[in-house]
């Protein structure tokens, strides 16, 4: 019985050890993911704006180093970014308002931002 008990402790050990490690390794991938969308967005030289057709909302896309597009849906005339997207693409842009939804271009197929956007993507626009 003791010999047993002894095993596994070192396989719990052995157990969080593992699991600490797979946790920093996910936090050091959001790390780089966050940084690459900070110099990302801060390298947009130009920026489309296009209004929905009800003139509530303001959909601004511009595209920074390398193939990388960065969408931004704001309030018309409002500078609160409400919502925020990033994405690979060598094709060009487009845009298509729907009652509840816009969708802009994103490989083959299309990136949705509901309107008015959720919690999720008003909190993710806040970040720097």
């Amino acid at each position: 019985m003791t010999v047993f008990a002894t095993n596994h402790g070192e396989a719990m050990k052995r157990l969080k050890w593992v699991a600490l490690g797979i946790c920093l390794l996910i936090a050091a991938w959001n790390i780089n993911a966050y940084r690459l969308g900070v110099e990302g967005r801060a390298s947009v030289q130009r920026w489309t704006y296009k209004n929905s057709p009800d003139g509530r909302y303001t959909l601004a896309y511009g595209t920074g180093l390398g193939n990388w597009i960065w969408v931004r849906l704001r309030r018309s005339g409002e500078t609160e970014v409400l919502a925020d997207r990033w994405f690979e693409s060598t094709e060009p842009n487009w845009v298509f308002w729907d009652a509840d939804h816009v969708s802009y271009s994103r490989y083959d197929a299309t990136g949705p931002i509901h309107l008015p956007p959720n919690w999720l993507d008003n909190w993710l626009a806040k970040l720097p």
